[in-house]
């Protein structure tokens, strides 16, 4: 989508800008205080995160916008969605000494189950409350 959306498209994405956020945030400040929190503390930031990011991409508030082909719902699921499979999977392995040593951490299937299931609930809002924005867009410029 190009910077002409409706304003009612950016709403619905700044939303899910800030709860992507603060779901991360009160994960990683209770990951910080060591906080055991069970499913919050393993789960949440990788529900919030991909959300997050999908919301960055989805309004091209990232470092390497211009780089983007696409900045569509799927695209930017899909986008997200490999990002962060592939950093999941990169912890199965041990790769010290090199760049992707960043990586390190606990291999858990269930990160990646959580980054699916909530970039399919981001797509699925997307689709459904954008449309609604395009419409009402179209609508308001037939009439001139």
């Amino acid at each position: 989508m190009s910077e002409n959306k409706p304003e009612s498209d950016l709403l619905f994405l700044r939303w899910l800008y800030w709860i992507g956020f603060v779901l991360s945030a009160i994960a990683v400040l209770m990951q910080m205080n060591e906080v055991n929190g069970g499913f919050i503390t393993n789960y949440v930031a990788d529900i919030g995160g991909p959300i997050w990011f999908y919301s960055m991409i989805r309004q091209k508030k990232v470092l390497f916008k211009k780089m983007l082909p696409d900045t569509t719902p799927l695209f930017s699921a899909i986008f997200v969605f490999s990002i962060g499979t592939s950093w999941e999977i990169c912890q199965a392995f041990d790769f010290s000494g090199t760049p992707l040593a960043i990586t390190r951490g606990q291999f858990d299937p269930f990160d990646i189950v959580c980054f699916a299931v909530s970039l399919a609930a981001c797509y699925a809002a997307d689709k459904i409350f954008t449309n609604r924005g395009q419409l009402a867009e179209h609508a308001g410029s037939s009439k001139d």
